[in-house]
């Protein structure tokens, strides 16, 4: 009874309804729970008059309450608020968890609406979800927005259930709430990080390919010269060994630029190959041609083993050498000179190993692993490098796992030399491997190209290689000019860039197929734009093929002789 005379007494001097719950001695013997709830009449001074009060019987209820909470005791140190109301939703029990939760002492709050805990634009649509789920499924279950008593919001995990008595009379129901503002905060972060993080992902993109682009364009003019060096015969050796040296350097850079675009592509998942059955073999022979020249440089003995049988993988041929000659490069780069370096393939159950073997500087065994992250470069070989970004070795691993395969490196350690193996499953088609080679064709010759690059030097220096083929070749060097010339010299070839002041190379492309539907005329795009949408919008425009600068005279001489180049 003390509880009703202190509920009592507090709604009296604040002139407020009462709400208490209290015990009482049965006439059969029993303790039972009564509620009690009323109000105080007042005089015209504010002096209390009377006392109205209705008592009801509870005892069921709280039984039931007290089962449930001991139940419930073990999200108390959870911070789960536990909150029991009425059929007319309002408050009747709740834990200290709920006092952590929501800020209420359980005083204040006895008796009021569970809406207070509520946002009052939300209470209402909440009142609605949580009965048409009780409704339809005896349970709900969702997240809630809720209000403090300071005024703050937050955001909580609720499942309501409803209560009944022995006999299965509902009585009122039951909510447990997790706050999970915390957690809505870290990921409404997470993904505004992620945002940022894929917008600096994409300018990254953009800057890799601009960069690419720009140095793409003084690379076109360098291999063109270099092309016309080839075609001279000198006395001096100091000339030849100069151009030898210019033919290795400017084959390195077009690598690296290579590589740089190529680990992009893969981080982006944008790289597609473009795989037949082919022999291992001739991967390795083709990626040996390719490191004779750094391999030379450095005075490096090189061997290789090939497998007594043919090993036949479902590849990229192009991609699959590229592994190889990266491994080949890398192992040149960090042997010192006069070093020894072995390729060899084998077969191992139904995968073909490859493995790159070399005498150099070795790595440390921590770092076996970080060698394939992007831009790794250790320390100990910074001394030994001849220059490279460090990529080389990632671009290894992305290829390996396009194709199904892994890389691993080991080494003994500093000065121990190192090796690298590149696993790959062997192809099960009985299917004969698909022919790289193309059937030779003559050469062409005497065909009218016109050029089109702002590039005054790339475009002069590829107007002097195909001349020297024999072709007769005008230049201009913005789309509006090479409109013009081509409608004087009707061309049966335009190499076209797209970076063109006045007109770009698309735009000239769909006016010579406007202009020109039925002239035969073979549209060539020779560009530092190298990334698949780039090749994609050439198609679109209506060019029949497309090349990244510095075009090998060679692969052009093929397209121009009517040969299809991959």
């Amino acid at each position: 009874m003390l509880a009703l005379n202190e509920a009592v007494d507090h709604a009296v001097r604040s002139r407020d309804d009462y709400v208490a719950e209290f015990r009482f001695l049965h006439a059969s013997g029993d303790w039972c729970w009564m509620e009690g709830r009323g109000r105080a009449t007042y005089d015209e001074q504010g002096e209390p008059l009377t006392v109205y009060g209705l008592g009801i019987d509870i005892t069921e209820r709280k039984q039931a309450q007290t089962v449930l909470l001991r139940q419930a005791a073990i999200f108390e140190h959870l911070s789960d608020a536990i909150v029991i109301t009425d059929l007319r939703g309002n408050i009747t029990d709740f834990n200290v968890g709920g006092e952590r939760m929501l800020g209420y002492r359980m005083r204040e709050i006895l008796g009021k609406p569970v809406s207070i805990f509520h946002p009052p634009e939300d209470a209402l649509r909440i009142h609605r979800e949580v009965f048409a789920g009780l409704g339809a499924y005896g349970t709900w279950r969702g997240e809630l927005p809720f209000v403090r008593r300071d005024g703050s919001r937050g955001v909580c995990e609720t499942v309501v259930k409803p209560l009944a008595n022995e006999r299965g009379d509902i009585y009122g129901a039951v909510s447990i709430n997790r706050d999970i503002t915390e957690r809505r905060h870290a990921e409404q972060q997470l993904t505004r990080l992620n945002a940022e993080l894929s917008k600096a992902d994409r300018r990254k993109d953009e800057f890799l390919a601009t960069l690419a682009h720009e140095l793409r364009n003084p690379l076109a003019p360098m291999r063109n010269v270099l092309e016309i060096l080839r075609a001279k015969e000198f006395s001096d050796p100091q000339l030849n060994w100069s151009r030898d040296v210019f033919s290795r350097q400017l084959q390195h850079m077009t690598h690296l630029v290579d590589d740089l675009l190529e680990v992009s592509r893969i981080t982006q998942g944008k790289l597609e190959l473009r795989k037949q059955r082919l022999e291992l073999a001739r991967a390795m022979q083709s990626a040996v041609e390719a490191a004779r020249a750094i391999v030379q440089a450095s005075e490096h003995s090189l061997s290789v083993t090939l497998s007594p049988e043919p090993l036949f993988l479902d590849a990229d041929p192009t991609r699959l050498s590229q592994m190889i000659l990266n491994l080949l490069n890398n192992a040149a780069k960090y042997t010192p000179p006069g070093g020894s370096i072995a390729l060899t393939a084998q077969r191992e159950g139904n995968q073909a190993v490859i493995a790159v073997r070399d005498s150099g500087i070795g790595i440390p065994r921590e770092h076996l692993n970080s060698v394939f992250e992007m831009f790794s470069q250790l320390a100990p070989a910074l001394d030994r490098s001849q220059g490279g970004l460090g990529i080389g070795l990632a671009l290894v691993r992305g290829l390996a796992e396009l194709h199904g395969g892994t890389v691993a490196a080991f080494s003994g350690g500093p000065g121990a030399g190192s090796e690298f193996v590149i696993r790959l499953p062997l192809s099960s088609s009985a299917d004969a491997p698909a022919d790289a080679t193309q059937p030779d064709k003559p050469p062409a010759a005497g065909l009218r190209i016109v050029i089109v690059d702002d590039n005054a030097d790339a475009a002069d220096s590829l107007a002097m290689v195909l001349e020297l083929e024999g072709h007769q070749v005008r230049t201009a060097s913005d789309g509006v000019a090479g409109l013009a010339v081509i409608a004087e010299f009707a061309p049966e070839a335009v190499i076209l860039d797209i970076g063109l002041p006045l007109l770009n190379g698309y735009e000239v492309a769909r006016r010579i197929r406007s202009d020109y539907p039925d002239a035969g005329i073979r549209l060539i795009a020779v560009t530092g734009w190298g990334q698949q949408q780039d090749k994609q919008t050439a198609v679109e425009a209506g060019f029949d093929h497309h090349f990244t600068k510095p075009v090998d005279p060679n692969e052009l001489q093929r397209v121009l002789s009517g040969q299809r180049v991959e």
